[in-house]
């Protein structure tokens, strides 16, 4: 029994070793780019079946398993998601440097180590054995510029190992007199790298014997000696037959732990060969061949490692390709619909729920109470005094039944026809008959869709108490809409049986988005249809063409469904929830539209790869999203970029008939009555183009589907912001002309009374923003978007268990250090502003005594100025570069925090360079009166006159900052391409078409501030300023608001101009707010109070007596009134959190599957809105616990993991 056990535990050791050498051996594969294709793709469960393709594309472009790939990827027509960026090491002229092992082992533990819960600590180990092994197999780097002195160096020591022989040798010579004839001489153990080199240098040469004798077939002895050579003795030659010679083998016996061995090592950082520059058959055009064979430069390593970990880990796909110029290399990375869901899922990214299926029948026409026209008592209790007038009337209807529609053209001319013929003349008793017996129909068809979409309408069985009646004209158009919906219904049903028997489930997944356009097409074209008889200039005028409303329409809101975290669920009904978006010119749906992929596959590629140490350490020269050119500017992919995919059979192109057909033409015909964003009606850009009547609108909406919910909020408070702008500009003029044409004592009060009027505005916008910010961060489901934030890829702490969520393998890196590390980098940059405003007033010190002591012109006038430029630039210099190494030290988890910080640090900075000479002017003047600062001319001395010119010479010439923002890229777009000599025949295959795009996108300007952090730091850093300007100082210039509109307006254009075709795609980001750019609009205003009352007070001298107790005075109403306006005015608008509330409650009883039985308790002191005759109290909302899966009984274990 024990031999068995020992036996058995052998065995087991033997299988772990085996599987332990299998993993690494795979994993060597990728790196030495000898992958065994077919079975990685079989793990993949993409690779099927491909030997019907290996005899036409074995030896063409691809092999048979990626040309399977290549079918099941590019069938959506997307040409990519992201691209990296590598420097070709093989290009002429490349840096050529040497590579120590350490350095190896820092660049794979700084670079392509990531931490995460997917990849465990032992594959990250044999990752790492494996990337070290393939370093051994590198070309060394010989140095040439010192082989001269290395081959002195070499004779010297042959000199000396001489010597030492001989020495040694004597003294061997000496101990075998003295030493035991049967002791054997003790021989020196070689390392482990020692003994593969000399495997692989008997390996070459019996390699290199073989190649020679190939022609004469196997050579067995010349086997044997190679056996004999590496140490294998009789026994183990008795089938040499089978016995295979296995370099990987060797190498995986090197130990690299032991870095000792490896000290003298080093190796090529580029010019492998890997890629070989030759010339074609024409003599004129060249091309880059790869040898196709293993890395033998570090770069080459790098690049593969990168493959390897994306493809083999994360399951991207990948694709390489040379750029034009052979200067670059491309990675193409590409996701798949089956991992976009599952990375979604373990994400806990947050989805809209499908409205159809969510809140269906809140689509329906309600009354003033918000309750539906169908439960009202009219129809629903029939007995009564008229009881039988009603019944001979419901007895004498016709029944339609036998109308047969094939069109929707067909039921809407139906409908109208009857409205105008029939309906309208109609009695009372008859039309309540008709509209009882129409609704009997419509019930039937409820309650199917009830079934079909698990809908809960128990609440619906009570009796409506104080209800009311409406007029007979709305019931007229109520019966057009049970009409319209009745057919509308019946024809969709008909064809949803047809489809099911043609086993089309896209039909059946898209039913309930189905429902929503016709509910929404019957409710509008019944509006229609009564608007058509009841024209008048006084309904256009006051916008009255619509009769029926319906809850969303009653609280002025687009219908929006409540989002929640995504799972999978393995029935129709998972396939049914979840919002779907068109991808593409096939109109295709899927549930996670092109930047949600973008945004989920930047995510996985961060968790294998530290993108921001890539990029800063200039291994790579760029990494962004492939901008889509159906979205963005409306081209048809098809025709630009898949001709020749699909020529070639890489892409199989596809037939529309019978039921999908027929769902391709039902899209075409609802997608007028669908939702903005259900079907890309027009292009981004095409959305994006400037409206007259109202320069400020912004479609966030589309913005945010395709740049995301960051540059949306961006855009967002531009657009907000600029509106703002517009009713005070208007007021900004009125007084600027008011001073103009004023002199003396009547400016005073025109000053005194547009302060106050800075400042309620001020307070006013402040609050007024934070509600329209919350009620986007409902709309697109950012409420919790913080808790749900990835880590940074630099974020390092220690791992410990989660108290909130039982996550046993969360890092965590203690505050206090953060905060330590904050207070440090406080105070220094304190330092350096503290030594910037004493600088500056030294200048100004140091002229004020120049000009006091008649110095020469030059220490008065011109070095002052030399001087303040170079201390500006030179503190500029050192700040930017601390702040950069602070935040990093700082360690922020998540990348919001990260860029919260870096807005406060570099924000102080710039508020005290810009506006360190207007608090000089506004307030120190006096104690430079040698400086003349207020001097207007030889007879006046007005500091408030002198702001004035300063703001209007600084908002005049703004408007070149916005020519030269549109300019500056463009040219430079143009130079670039003159200035590359692009490849004009390049090699022929399926991709030519998407390369040459892919690689423009990398010309473009980069929309970055840092590695980490997105350019929309410095786009609202120039808001800001100019919102401190107008705040601050704007008294002094009542005209600068106007002037700060009309920027603005010119802003968003250009903007649009940079994203839609100067700038790369944006990395799309999620955002619940502005984060602190708030608080430093909130600390402006502060400032913009006391600087109003000193403005008044002390340099416009509209007060001249009691000027302290006047300040005081005007500081305490100023503040009163801001108080007053933050106390009146709630920050969550009563829209926003009744929609809350309502997506809380839906969610509850839809995806949790029960309603909560606590009733909630409102405090009325809190809030308390009237709409229409409805008063609602609700309670102040916070912010949500979205974590609603944990709830689900039975459904997570269903999920597809």
């Amino acid at each position: 029994m024990k031999v068995e056990s020992q036996k058995n535990k052998r065995a087991k050791q033997n299988a772990i070793q085996n599987h332990k050498e299998e993993s690494i051996r795979e994993i060597l594969g990728f790196y030495i780019n000898q992958v065994d294709l077919k079975s990685f793709m079989k793990k993949k469960k993409i690779f099927e079946k491909v030997g019907d393709l290996v005899d036409k594309h074995q030896n063409e472009f691809l092999n048979p398993a990626e040309f399977q790939e290549i079918q099941d990827i590019y069938e959506d027509y997307n040409i990519g998601d992201l691209a990296i960026v590598f420097p070709n090491p093989d290009y002429e002229g490349y840096t050529q440097k040497a590579v120590t092992f350490n350095e190896a082992a820092a660049i794979f533990d700084e670079i392509l180590t990531v931490m995460t819960e997917e990849v465990t600590k032992n594959q990250l180990k044999k990752e790492r054995d494996s990337f070290l092994l393939t370093y051994l197999t590198l070309d060394d780097l010989i140095d040439n510029q010192n082989d001269g002195q290395g081959k002195k160096k070499k004779k010297l020591k042959q000199k000396k190992d001489s010597e030492k022989k001989k020495k040694f040798n004597k003294n061997n010579n000496s101990q075998e007199l003295t030493q035991p004839k049967d002791e054997k001489p003790v021989k020196i153990e070689k390392n482990s790298y020692e003994k593969y080199l000399d495997f692989m240098r008997i390996y070459h040469k019996q390699r290199e014997e073989e190649l020679m004798n190939e022609n004469e077939g196997f050579d067995l002895k010349n086997e044997k000696g190679f056996l004999d050579e590496i140490g294998v003795g009789q026994q183990g030659q008795q089938n040499v037959s089978q016995k295979v010679i296995d370099p990987i083998k060797e190498l995986m016996k090197v130990d690299v732990n032991d870095d000792k061995q490896f000290k003298k090592l080093k190796k090529k950082w580029s010019q492998g060969g890997y890629l070989v520059k030759k010339m074609c058959e024409d003599g004129i055009d060249y091309d880059w061949i790869s040898n196709n064979g293993p890395p033998k430069d570090m770069m080459t390593l790098i690049r593969f490692t990168i493959l390897e970990k994306l493809s083999r880990n994360g399951y991207l796909h990948c694709r390489q390709f040379v750029s034009g110029t052979g200067e670059h290399i491309f990675i193409v990375i590409k996701s798949t619909k089956e991992v976009i869901q599952r990375q979604a899922q373990n994400m806990k990214v947050t989805k809209q729920i499908e409205m159809g299926f969510a809140d269906l029948f809140s689509l329906e026409p309600v009354d003033a109470n918000f309750r539906p026209l169908r439960l009202k008592n009219y129809i629903k209790q029939i007995l009564g005094p008229n009881y039988g007038d009603l019944k001979e009337a419901m007895d004498s209807i016709k029944s339609n039944d036998k109308l047969h529609f094939t069109s929707l053209k067909e039921i809407d001319e139906y409908c109208e026809s009857n409205y105008k013929q029939e309906i309208r003349q109609l009695k009372d008793i008859e039309l309540r008959a008709m509209v009882i017996k129409k609704l009997e129909q419509v019930e039937e068809y409820f309650k199917i869709i009830a079934k079909q979409l698990n809908i809960d309408q128990s609440h619906e069985k009570v009796e409506l108490n104080s209800d009311y009646s409406i007029t007979d004209e709305e019931w007229q158009v109520y019966y057009i809409y049970l009409d319209l919906l009745s057919q509308l219904l019946n024809l969709l049903q008909q064809h949803y049986q047809e489809s099911i028997k043609e086993e089309h489930f896209q039909f059946r997944d898209n039913l309930p988005f189905l429902y929503r356009l016709i509910f929404g097409k019957a409710l509008r074209k019944a509006n229609e249809i009564w608007y058509s008889t009841h024209k008048s200039c006084w309904s256009d005028l006051l916008d009255e063409k619509i009769i029926l409303k319906n809850i969303w329409d009653m609280l002025g809101m687009e219908p929006a469904a409540p989002y929640t975290q995504y799972f999978q669920l393995q029935n129709e009904f998972g396939k049914q929830m979840w919002r779907k978006y068109e991808i593409n010119e096939l109109k295709d749906r899927s549930e996670f539209n092109n930047m949600e992929k973008i945004k989920i596959t930047h995510a996985i590629t961060l968790k294998h790869v530290n993108m921001s140490k890539l990029l800063q350490s200039l291994i790579a020269d760029g990494y962004f999203p492939i901008h889509d050119t159906y979205a963005l500017f409306g081209e048809e992919k098809k025709e630009k970029f898949m001709k020749k995919l699909i020529e070639q059979e890489f892409v199989l192109e596809k037939t529309f008939e019978g039921s999908r057909q027929y769902l391709l033409d039902l899209y075409r015909d609802l997608q007028s009555y669908a939702e903005s964003t259900d079907f890309d009606f027009q292009s981004v850009k095409q959305d994006l183009r400037i409206n007259i009547k109202c320069p400020w609108y912004i479609p966030v909406h589309h913005l945010r589907d395709y740049f995301g919910e960051k540059i949306a909020l961006y855009f967002a408070f531009l657009g907000f912001y600029t509106q703002q702008l517009w009713y005070i500009g208007l007021l900004g003029i009125l007084c600027q002309s008011l001073l103009s044409e004023s002199t003396g004592q009547y400016k005073k009060p025109i000053v005194i009374l547009f302060s106050f009027t800075i400042v309620v505005w001020s307070s006013l916008f402040i609050v007024y923003w934070r509600r329209k910010q919350f009620l986007f961060s409902v709309q697109f489901g950012q409420l919790n978007f913080e808790t749900g934030e990835a880590l940074r890829p630099a974020f390092q702490g220690d791992f410990l268990r989660s108290i909130t969520d039982d996550d046993l393998n969360e890092q965590f890196y203690p505050p206090i250090k953060r905060k330590i590390t904050q207070l440090f980098g406080l105070a220094v940059s304190f330092l350096i502003i503290l030594c910037v405003i004493g600088c500056v007033l030294g200048i100004f010190f140091f002229k004020n005594f120049m000009i006091e002591t008649k110095a020469d012109p030059f220490f008065s006038q011109q070095l002052p100025g030399l001087l303040n430029s170079v201390l500006i630039a030179v503190f500029n210099f050192i700040y930017q570069n601390l702040v950069m190494i602070f935040n990093s030290l700082e360690n922020h988890k998540i990348l919001s925090s990260y860029e919260n910080s870096l807005v406060a640090k570099v924000f102080i900075f710039r508020f005290v360079n810009t506006f360190n000479a207007f608090f000089i002017i506004s307030f120190l003047s006096n104690y430079f009166s040698s400086l003349e600062l207020c001097k207007v001319n030889d007879d006046t001395y007005d500091c408030f006159q002198i702001l004035s010119l300063q703001l209007s010479t600084i908002f005049i010439s703004n408007f070149s900052g916005l020519i030269t923002a549109v300019l500056i890229p463009y040219v430079q777009e143009k130079l670039m391409k003159k200035m590359k000599a692009i490849d004009e025949i390049p090699v022929p295959h399926a991709f030519n078409d998407i390369d040459p795009f892919i690689e423009s996108q990398f010309a473009l300007q980069p929309y970055q501030t840092n590695e980490e952090v997105d350019g929309s730091v410095k786009d609202y850093m120039e808001l800001t300023i100019q919102f401190c300007f107008l705040v601050v100082f704007g008294v002094s210039y009542p005209a600068c608001f106007i002037l700060g509109f009309a920027q603005n307006v010119g802003k968003i254009q250009v903007d649009k101009i940079n994203f839609v075709s100067l700038s790369r795609r944006p990395f799309p980001q999620g955002a619940a707010s502005i984060g602190n750019w708030l608080v430093i609009l909130d600390i402006i205003t502060f400032f913009g109070i006391l600087s109003n009352a000193g403005l008044i007070v002390y340099t416009s001298n509209s007060i001249e007596e009691n000027k302290i107790e006047f300040f005081a005075s005007i500081l305490v109403i100023f503040f009163a009134l801001n108080f007053v306006i933050k106390i009146l005015v709630s920050p969550e608008s009563e829209s926003a959190t009744l929609l809350l509330q309502r997506h809380q409650y839906i969610i509850d009883k839809k995806i949790k599957g029960f309603t909560s039985n606590q009733k909630t308790i409102f405090d009325r002191s809190k809030l308390n809105i009237q709409i229409k005759r409805v008063g609602y109290h609700l309670c102040h909302s916070g912010v949500i616990n979205n974590d609603f899966l944990k709830t689900i009984k039975g459904e997570r274990e269903n999920a597809d993991d």
